[in-house]
């Protein structure tokens, strides 16, 4: 069977096979409801509606963790019912996205046009954001939730969850640091 996907562990990438993946996910039986599909990103993987039409087929629950940045993929697996939940970051302001993102400028329109999707209400979904002291503000947090009301039609997301950032030998810039408990809150007015 030649690879349809692969999981990448530490620097490796390995084959996975959607038949053996989604056989073993029936083996679950009782003790899983559903499976999540997370990063990297996963929509950057082709196979992936067809991975996730195998786990469904199997009578899982699926949800994505996305950054957003493939709105045709999120939508067309959204109307082929393939999601039942879809969490999607929400690094920061429009100004300091690309910043925070460590992404190209060009790509906030897909992140507008997943974030209009999602709040359209289409599937079930969560906005979050990841709090970091060093690239937040309080202005850029007001920005931000302003930004996405006003992608959504002046609609406010349903849910929006601000968590502290975390440090780890794994992210890509030394010497960030999490808000306080106080700052949290107040960024959480914010929204």
């Amino acid at each position: 069977n030649p690879a349809d996907h692969h999981v990448v562990e530490g620097h490796h990438r390995i084959p996975v096979f959607i038949e053996s993946t989604a056989a073993d996910a029936g083996h679950l039986g009782g003790f899983a409801y559903g499976v999540c599909f997370t990063g990297g990103e996963p929509t950057m993987q082709p196979e992936l509606p067809k991975l996730m039409k195998s786990i469904k087929d199997l009578g899982y629950a699926v949800k994505l963790d996305t950054n957003g940045t493939n709105p045709k993929m999120l939508k067309e697996m959204a109307e082929a019912g393939l999601l039942d939940y879809v969490a999607m970051d929400i690094k920061n302001s429009p100004d300091q996205y690309p910043e925070t993102a460590g992404m190209d400028a060009r790509l906030l329109s897909k992140v507008e046009e997943s974030v209009a999707y999602l709040i359209s209400g289409k599937v079930d979904y969560e906005f979050r954001t990841t709090v970091v002291e060093e690239l937040h503000t309080e202005q850029a947090i007001e920005a931000m939730g302003q930004w996405v009301q006003d992608v959504g039609n002046g609609q406010k997301p349903g849910k929006w969850f601000l968590q502290c950032y975390t440090d780890r030998d794994s992210v890509l810039f030394a010497g960030l640091s999490a808000p306080t408990a106080e700052t949290m809150g107040r960024y959480a007015q914010r929204l």
